[in-house]
């Protein structure tokens, strides 16, 4: 059981709240109180925030403790409910300034908005000032039977949609690069059209024994080709055949032996691929296709084998990739040193890796917005700043040797996220509960103190 805390709050509560809390003195990261008196739980109860979730109460002596946190007022909406190990620290707030750590200039601000459907991913598209800001978004209706689609969104009102692709299935992945947006989904078909979202123009690839069976997770445009990769094991080329075709071929089939949930590609050349079975592997197109490194991953204390979720490979630095997978876990990959993952974020992986979160890491992404707490050069061996969300709703900045950087805290999953490559103080996030949020930083670089 935690100590109690010198400013804790014992507040009362009734057996139907009791339910809610785990048993065993585990801290809860939940949401805070409007004030600091105590009342009834029916009272507790209805003045509940769910906006951020803040600060740590555990059960104890038939009362509840509370210790220091905030709390930002949105009473009657449904209440959520985070695990954090009693011994872990919490992740850094944005507004908490130690030295050596990454702050911001202006503090940041996040607007959200509510849409009619359900978001499972987002991107921003290539945008000119004539058009605004653009984004696309992977969406779909969990009461409605084949409702997935792809639309075209525009800031600040995306809840008009200005264009929609039908799509077979629900999305899985959504990629773009300079002229073209992909999407692929759940039963394994792919589907591209120009960045202009000329719905008129779009090429698929359906599902199927000459290409993937199953949820295509991984995907990534590598210039001339795309990758695909897939839980049923199996990992494609996609090029132009010519004549408005697309030719698929298949690198990989992995058999049902393992399955893949992320692909990236480093250069022309190279590509990284990850998922449940394999860890994080490198491919090398000059050798023959293969896999030449393979990383097994680290995972926290008590996880016997995790899942990769999400890789990304720092364009400048493109030896090294950051991983994002189960049970909290973040780690860099270098690849002058295979065998030694270094681990950013998990629990009981490392001392001084503090976990951000102890659920799944969805997407990870270099930040370029965020300065290192270090000035380095481009040999150093140290890893640049890393953006994160995750399933139990946190966007943070994790960083080597440094204790994370929380941006959100929502009620519910960020299920992506995506920085603006033309504006990358700007982060959009599809959030679980049918929105999308858009965080806009400081226009100042964030820098050390």
């Amino acid at each position: 059981m935690p100590p109690s805390h010198p400013h804790s709050l014992l507040l009362l509560a009734d057996p139907w709240f009791r339910g809610l809390l785990p048993p065993g003195g585990l801290v809860v990261d939940a949401t805070e109180l409007l004030d600091g008196s105590p009342f009834p739980c029916s009272s507790f109860l209805n003045r509940l925030s769910p906006t951020l979730v803040r600060g740590n109460l555990w059960w104890s002596d038939d009362k509840i403790h509370r210790s220091d946190g905030i709390f930002a007022p949105a009473p009657n909406l449904p209440i959520s409910f985070c695990l954090r190990s009693p011994n872990s620290k919490p992740p850094q707030r944005a507004e908490d300034k130690p030295s050596k750590q990454a702050t911001m200039a202006d503090s940041p601000s996040f607007r959200r908005h509510p849409l009619p459907f359900s978001i499972d991913l987002v991107r921003w598209l290539p945008s000119s000032t004539s058009s605004g800001r653009l984004l696309a978004a992977a969406v779909h209706d969990p009461t409605i039977p084949a409702s997935s689609h792809l639309h075209l969104l525009s800031l600040p009102d995306p809840a008009s949609p200005l264009a929609s692709l039908p799509l077979s299935s629900r999305p899985t992945a959504l990629r773009c690069s300079p002229s073209v947006l992909a999407a692929a989904t759940s039963s394994g078909s792919l589907h591209l059209l120009p960045s202009s979202f000329d719905t008129d123009s779009v090429i698929s690839i359906p599902s199927g024994a000459g290409f993937h069976v199953g949820p295509v997770r991984g995907l990534d445009c590598g210039g001339e080709e795309w990758v695909t990769a897939g839980e049923d094991g199996r990992v494609h080329l996609v090029s132009d055949g010519g004549d408005g075709r697309v030719v698929a071929r298949r690198v990989w089939d992995g058999k049902g032996m393992l399955g893949y949930e992320t692909a990236r590609w480093a250069s022309s050349a190279e590509f990284a691929t990850g998922g449940a079975g394999c860890g994080v592997q490198w491919w090398d197109r000059r050798k023959g296709d293969a896999v030449v490194a393979q990383c097994k991953a680290i995972w926290g204390r008590g996880v016997a084998a995790g899942m990769v979720h999400s890789v990304d490979i720092h364009p400048s630095r493109k030896h090294i990739c950051v991983v994002g997978g189960s049970s909290g876990a973040i780690f860099a990959w270098d690849l002058r040193w295979p065998q030694q993952p270094i681990p950013l974020s998990g629990v009981g992986l490392h001392e001084t890796a503090e976990p951000v979160c102890e659920s799944e890491v969805w997407e990870v992404l270099f930040d370029n917005y965020t300065q290192s707490s270090d000035i380095i050069s481009a040999a150093s061996t140290r890893i640049l700043p890393v953006m994160m969300c995750s399933e139990d709703g946190i966007l943070a900045i994790v960083e080597q040797d440094e204790r994370p950087l929380e941006l959100l805290a929502e009620p519910c999953a960020i299920n992506s996220f995506d920085i603006d490559p033309q504006n990358p103080s700007d982060v959009v996030c599809a959030l679980e509960w049918e929105s999308i949020g858009v965080l806009t930083r400081g226009r100042d670089a964030m820098a050390a103190e």
